[in-house]
């Protein structure tokens, strides 16, 4: 019955993400019959071998196995999931992610906003970064350079770069900032 169920859950997942069972066991390194046989209840994967198809989504067994199906799951991020992920990250700034709570693996769009003579700690990108200023204008210092950016200009900040942002203007300046971990 166990069996039967987690492969109707599997099969129901990689419909909703349009895969075939050929993509999925691509994506996930195991065998085309392997997903095959955890579809139809025949076998019973264990915890890694789950954990390794389930990375292919990206999607953890917590979420697996929770309740909720994903196709009853909203792709809304509410006012409530960025009011839960915002948080100061230096005097006068704060970030406010744009990020569904509750889910793992997910990439990460910050809205930032840095008030007038304001700025950010120096930071080493454990990711790539990449920033678009909406308004205001903010420096950016990597090494011995300094780049000015004004509204409607972006960058890109490489993994492992040392950076710091500074609004050293007299009006408020905001960021949109998206990488593959949160930004502290």
């Amino acid at each position: 019955m166990f069996n039967s169920h987690l492969g109707q859950r599997l099969r129901s997942l990689r419909e909703a993400f349009g895969l075939s069972q050929r993509e999925l066991a691509k994506r996930a390194g195991v065998t085309n019959s392997n997903i095959s046989m955890i579809e139809q209840g025949q076998v019973s994967p264990s915890v890694q071998s789950l954990d390794k198809i389930l990375n292919a989504f990206p999607l953890s067994l917590a979420e697996f196995f929770s309740s909720q199906l994903l196709s009853e799951r909203s792709p809304v991020v509410t006012s409530i999931d960025i009011a839960a992920n915002a948080h100061p990250v230096a005097d006068g700034v704060i970030a406010q992610r744009l990020q569904k709570t509750g889910l793992t693996q997910q990439p990460f769009l910050s809205r930032i906003n840095f008030q007038p003579n304001s700025s950010s700690l120096l930071k080493i990108a454990d990711t790539h970064l990449t920033g678009w200023l909406m308004s205001g204008e903010l420096d950016l210092y990597m090494g011995n350079q300094i780049y000015n950016i004004k509204a409607g200009e972006g960058f890109f900040i490489r993994s492992q770069q040392a950076y710091r942002l500074v609004n050293s203007q007299s009006a408020s300046a905001e960021l949109m900032l998206a990488s593959l971990s949160a930004y502290e």
